[in-house]
Protein backbone atom coordinates (compact mmCIF):
# COMPACT_ATOMS: atom_id res chain seq x y z
CA UNK A 1 0.00 0.00 0.00
CA UNK A 2 2.90 2.52 1.10
CA UNK A 3 4.20 1.98 -2.60
CA UNK A 4 1.66 2.90 -4.40
CA UNK A 5 1.15 5.70 -2.27
CA UNK A 6 4.33 7.25 -2.89
CA UNK A 7 3.84 6.24 -6.85
CA UNK A 8 0.73 7.89 -6.47
CA UNK A 9 2.15 11.46 -5.24
CA UNK A 10 5.47 11.45 -7.53
CA UNK A 11 3.04 10.69 -10.55
CA UNK A 12 0.71 13.48 -9.90
CA UNK A 13 3.71 15.68 -9.22
CA UNK A 14 5.03 14.52 -12.34
CA UNK A 15 2.27 15.12 -14.25
CA UNK A 16 1.84 18.60 -13.44
CA UNK A 17 5.24 19.92 -13.96
CA UNK A 18 5.13 18.39 -17.26
CA UNK A 19 1.71 19.89 -17.81
CA UNK A 20 3.10 23.19 -17.12
CA UNK A 21 6.25 22.70 -18.77
CA UNK A 22 4.51 21.72 -21.92
CA UNK A 23 1.89 25.50 -21.19
CA UNK A 24 5.37 27.10 -21.08
CA UNK A 25 7.05 26.49 -23.91
CA UNK A 26 3.99 26.30 -26.04
CA UNK A 27 3.53 30.08 -24.79
CA UNK A 28 7.04 30.83 -25.52
CA UNK A 29 7.14 29.45 -29.03
CA UNK A 30 3.12 31.08 -29.47
CA UNK A 31 4.91 34.54 -28.65
CA UNK A 32 8.36 34.13 -30.76
CA UNK A 33 6.06 33.62 -33.62
CA UNK A 34 3.65 35.85 -33.37
CA UNK A 35 6.47 38.55 -33.23
CA UNK A 36 7.83 37.82 -36.39
CA UNK A 37 4.46 37.42 -38.51
CA UNK A 38 1.70 38.98 -39.19
CA UNK A 39 -0.70 36.59 -38.40
CA UNK A 40 -4.79 37.56 -39.43
CA UNK A 41 -4.65 40.70 -37.55
CA UNK A 42 -7.73 41.36 -39.55
CA UNK A 43 -10.26 38.88 -37.91
CA UNK A 44 -13.98 40.90 -38.10
CA UNK A 45 -15.05 40.94 -34.61
CA UNK A 46 -12.36 40.42 -33.42
CA UNK A 47 -13.04 42.36 -30.19
CA UNK A 48 -15.31 39.64 -28.84
CA UNK A 49 -12.06 37.66 -27.71
CA UNK A 50 -11.66 40.57 -25.39
CA UNK A 51 -14.68 39.55 -23.29
CA UNK A 52 -14.49 35.54 -24.22
CA UNK A 53 -11.06 34.45 -22.84
CA UNK A 54 -11.12 36.32 -19.31
CA UNK A 55 -14.67 35.09 -19.06
CA UNK A 56 -13.51 31.62 -19.95
CA UNK A 57 -10.63 31.60 -17.72
CA UNK A 58 -12.90 32.67 -14.59
CA UNK A 59 -15.46 30.27 -15.32
CA UNK A 60 -13.18 27.56 -15.58
CA UNK A 61 -11.78 28.18 -12.27
CA UNK A 62 -15.13 28.64 -10.80
CA UNK A 63 -16.09 25.10 -12.53
CA UNK A 64 -13.14 23.59 -11.69
CA UNK A 65 -13.19 24.84 -8.13
CA UNK A 66 -16.49 23.37 -7.96
CA UNK A 67 -15.58 20.10 -9.15
CA UNK A 68 -12.34 19.73 -7.09
CA UNK A 69 -14.41 20.09 -3.86
CA UNK A 70 -16.90 18.18 -5.02
CA UNK A 71 -14.53 15.56 -5.31
CA UNK A 72 -12.56 15.99 -2.12
CA UNK A 73 -15.68 16.38 -0.42
CA UNK A 74 -16.92 12.36 -1.71
CA UNK A 75 -13.40 11.79 -0.86
CA UNK A 76 -13.21 12.72 2.90
CA UNK A 77 -16.57 10.68 3.49
CA UNK A 78 -14.74 7.00 2.61
CA UNK A 79 -12.52 5.66 4.93
CA UNK A 80 -10.03 3.84 2.53
CA UNK A 81 -6.97 5.77 1.68
CA UNK A 82 -6.60 4.61 -1.79
CA UNK A 83 -10.37 5.22 -2.79
CA UNK A 84 -9.82 8.85 -1.44
CA UNK A 85 -6.51 9.49 -3.31
CA UNK A 86 -8.36 8.09 -6.52
CA UNK A 87 -10.90 11.04 -5.77
CA UNK A 88 -8.46 13.51 -5.06
CA UNK A 89 -6.60 12.69 -8.59
CA UNK A 90 -9.82 13.33 -10.52
CA UNK A 91 -10.28 16.33 -8.90
CA UNK A 92 -6.74 17.63 -9.69
CA UNK A 93 -6.90 16.46 -13.09
CA UNK A 94 -10.24 18.28 -13.56
CA UNK A 95 -8.77 21.37 -12.33
CA UNK A 96 -5.41 20.92 -13.94
CA UNK A 97 -7.26 20.31 -17.71
CA UNK A 98 -9.48 23.68 -16.96
CA UNK A 99 -6.46 25.85 -16.16
CA UNK A 100 -4.33 24.59 -19.02
CA UNK A 101 -7.63 24.70 -21.57
CA UNK A 102 -7.61 28.83 -20.80
CA UNK A 103 -3.71 28.37 -20.92
CA UNK A 104 -4.33 27.05 -24.78
CA UNK A 105 -7.46 28.95 -25.67
CA UNK A 106 -5.33 32.09 -24.97
CA UNK A 107 -2.55 31.60 -26.67
CA UNK A 108 -4.31 30.80 -29.83
CA UNK A 109 -6.18 33.86 -29.52
CA UNK A 110 -3.02 35.74 -29.25
CA UNK A 111 -1.29 33.83 -32.62
CA UNK A 112 -4.74 35.35 -34.20
CA UNK A 113 -4.79 38.84 -32.60
CA UNK A 114 -1.00 39.45 -31.83
CA UNK A 115 -2.88 41.08 -29.02
CA UNK A 116 -0.49 41.00 -25.62
CA UNK A 117 -3.36 41.13 -23.51
CA UNK A 118 -3.97 37.30 -24.41
CA UNK A 119 -0.25 36.61 -24.06
CA UNK A 120 -0.91 37.91 -19.92
CA UNK A 121 -4.01 36.03 -19.40
CA UNK A 122 -2.32 32.56 -20.24
CA UNK A 123 0.51 33.97 -18.00
CA UNK A 124 -2.26 34.20 -15.01
CA UNK A 125 -3.72 30.92 -16.25
CA UNK A 126 -0.51 29.35 -15.80
CA UNK A 127 0.02 31.17 -12.23
CA UNK A 128 -2.66 29.49 -11.15
CA UNK A 129 -1.96 26.39 -12.72
CA UNK A 130 1.00 26.31 -10.56
CA UNK A 131 -0.45 27.88 -7.39
CA UNK A 132 -3.10 24.70 -7.41
CA UNK A 133 -0.20 22.01 -8.17
CA UNK A 134 -0.71 19.01 -5.57
CA UNK A 135 1.78 18.97 -2.81
CA UNK A 136 1.83 15.51 0.04
CA UNK A 137 1.16 18.77 2.49
CA UNK A 138 -2.02 19.87 0.39
CA UNK A 139 -3.00 16.77 -0.31
CA UNK A 140 -3.03 15.82 3.86
CA UNK A 141 -4.76 18.95 3.92
CA UNK A 142 -7.63 18.48 1.56
CA UNK A 143 -8.13 15.21 2.86
CA UNK A 144 -7.80 15.56 6.67
CA UNK A 145 -5.64 12.95 6.56
CA UNK A 146 -5.03 11.38 9.96
CA UNK A 147 -1.05 11.18 11.26
CA UNK A 148 -1.49 6.99 10.39
CA UNK A 149 -2.51 7.86 6.77
CA UNK A 150 -0.33 10.70 6.38
CA UNK A 151 2.89 8.12 7.28
CA UNK A 152 1.68 5.65 4.80
CA UNK A 153 1.46 8.76 2.16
Amino acid sequence: MKNNNISFSKTLSTLSYAMGAGQIIFLIVAFIIGKNTEINKTIPDIEMFTYIVPLFLIGSMIFSSFIFTKKVSEANKLSVLSEKLALYRTGVLIRCFASETTTILSIFVYMFTGRNLFVFIAILSIYVFFKNRPSKSKIAEDLDLSKEEIEQL
